[in-house]
């Protein structure tokens, strides 16, 4: 054999190595966001999700991705689907991520007095049985017998006042744990593949893996664990029976509000839906 040749061959031989060694595909994470405290809540205003950079390092020195909204489905009110497409955890400094959030609380309270006049219709929630308003110039109030089935619905007989929901907000935050803490090898480095989230994926073997914690009855809290981490191959609150026509996304964050007639705070839905996740990021 030449020198030549011989001196090639293990860099042949790593190459070769190299080629054949197993590598982590990209995946979509698709993360529920649904981390508030156990307070009264009517909505949530501007809503960001992000990877906090102080902790959070890519392996090549680039930007920290932030997941992006999207229009997956949910049954659970004020919570929303969020997407980290392209996921690789091995391009995460110790293979590690995390999210946190930063948000308005709203809240609604009847401390705010309206003007009607005479002939304005005010529409109420479908269970109110009776409406209260006080004359203008008269002394007291009246109380008005509201009858029928849905819409229910008040005409004022007269010029009033009455009083009505005031919105209240609130700044707040939430955060997980490091979702994928890696055990350590030789030399003190993370081993590729031991961390939660790194078995969650494989043992998934799915190009999307869907994260929530808690249950729509008993949603997390403020801080999710990594403990508590539960990992999907599709969306948990599709069925098999489920179809896309059967489950219109109602809410998602947006800077448009409406009082809906139950006296909730709706946000207004936007653009097309997507039930899956995959269509539409944001």
């Amino acid at each position: 054999m030449s020198r030549t040749l011989a001196s090639r061959l293990p860099r042949f031989l790593l190459l070769l190595i190299g080629l054949s060694a197993p590598t982590r595909a990209s995946t979509t994470l698709m993360v529920l966001v649904d981390w508030w405290q156990s307070q009264i809540t009517d909505t949530i205003i501007n809503l960001k999700v992000y990877q906090p950079t102080s902790e959070i390092k890519m392996v090549d020195g680039s930007t920290v991705p932030n997941p992006v909204t999207t229009d997956a489905y949910t049954t659970e009110r004020r919570s929303w689907w969020y997407a980290l497409p392209n996921f690789n955890a091995d391009d995460y400094v110790q293979g590690r991520i995390r999210f946190n959030t930063t948000f308005l609380r709203g809240w609604y309270q009847n401390d705010s007095t309206y003007r009607a006049s005479a002939g304005d219709t005010l529409f109420l929630p479908d269970t109110q049985t009776t409406f209260t308003y006080q004359k203008v110039g008269a002394i007291g109030d009246i109380t008005a017998t509201i009858a029928g089935s849905s819409p229910k619905f008040f005409v004022f007989p007269d010029s009033a006042t009455y009083r009505g929901p005031k919105l209240y907000t609130s700044a707040g935050n939430s955060g997980t744990d490091i979702l994928n803490q890696r055990s350590l090898g030789v030399g003190g480095n993370p081993v590729s593949g031991t961390g939660r989230l790194d078995k969650c994926i494989d043992s998934l073997k799915s190009d999307t893996v869907w994260i929530r914690w808690g249950t729509p009855t008993a949603p997390p809290g403020q801080m999710p664990s990594a403990a508590g981490m539960k990992c999907f191959g599709q969306n948990p609150f599709l069925t098999s029976t489920t179809s896309v026509r059967s489950v219109p996304r109602s809410s998602r964050p947006s800077h448009g509000l409406e009082l809906s007639t139950d006296r909730d705070l709706r946000i207004l839905p936007g653009g097309n839906r997507d039930v899956s996740g995959r269509k539409r990021l944001r």
